[in-house]
């Protein structure tokens, strides 16, 4: 700002500046403001297109069950998928523990181990400096949802998952690894990278692969985000990268 005091000309000449400088501080505030409405937007869509994707997969499980004659199950299956609704709904936050993030991840395991009897094993490996570090919420479920769709649909033998959590230096690394039949993977890269339309009835889930990474470059920028490799055993890991987030007033 100009604070000049003496000359008529120079004073006019100094109070246009400020003035115009108050106009570009207010448009910026705006921009700013704006910005933030369109990102808060965005996430809300994003996170909106993963949960019917889920909820839609859940209900056809179930029902399958039912035309099974299956009644238990589908009694356990729908009390498991209220379990996992309670735990999603009642923390609204977009950012939670890690903790609280792999115990839904548990939850919809038992869910689908429902449906698919004796068809996959998993566990979990979680480093405990990394438990309470915070996270995007709904973004492990996909990748899992992918292993065991694209990996144990056409595998005969038992297929296994393996859930790891851990931190390098001031990145959180989250891994699912699975054993599958792998899958082609230049269509997985692509609908990651969103460059890919999934058909319907296609076992890969495109749109949370796709979305998982637009909600973590929004979010954290394009040093972090989503990869995949295909493993050892010949299925397929992918990989997740973000930042290390404390929790402590994050979603305030």
């Amino acid at each position: 700002r100009s604070h000049v005091n003496t000359g008529v000309e120079a004073k006019q000449l100094s109070e246009s500046l400020n003035t115009m400088i108050d106009k570009i501080n207010a448009l910026l505030e705006q921009v700013k403001k704006e910005q933030i409405r369109i990102r808060k937007a965005e996430f809300e869509l994003l996170q909106a297109q993963i949960n019917p994707h889920f909820f839609h997969n859940t209900l056809v499980t179930i029902r399958f069950m039912i035309q099974m004659e299956e009644y238990n199950e589908a009694d356990r299956a729908l009390l498991a998928f209220s379990k996992l609704l309670r735990k999603s709904f009642v923390n609204s936050q977009k950012i939670i523990p890690i903790r609280e993030e792999l115990a839904m991840v548990e939850d919809y395991l038992e869910l689908m181990k429902l449906r698919y009897r004796d068809k996959f094993q998993w566990k979990i490996l979680a480093a405990e400096d990394v438990m309470e570090l915070g996270i995007l919420k709904n973004v492990i479920q996909p990748l899992v949802e992918n292993s065991i769709s694209h990996g144990f649909n056409m595998k005969d033998d038992m297929g296994h998952i393996v859930i790891c959590a851990y931190r390098i230096k001031e990145s959180v690394i989250i891994e699912v690894e699975d054993d599958g039949v792998g899958v082609d993977l230049e269509k997985i890269n692509n609908s990651i990278h969103n460059q890919q339309t999934v058909k319907a009835g296609d076992q890969l889930n495109g749109i949370g692969l796709s979305n998982i990474q637009m909600r973590i470059l929004r979010n954290f920028g394009s040093q972090y985000g989503l990869s995949v490799e295909v493993n050892s055993s010949g299925g397929v890991t992918f990989r997740m990268n973000i930042p290390v987030i404390q929790m402590e007033g994050v979603n305030s």
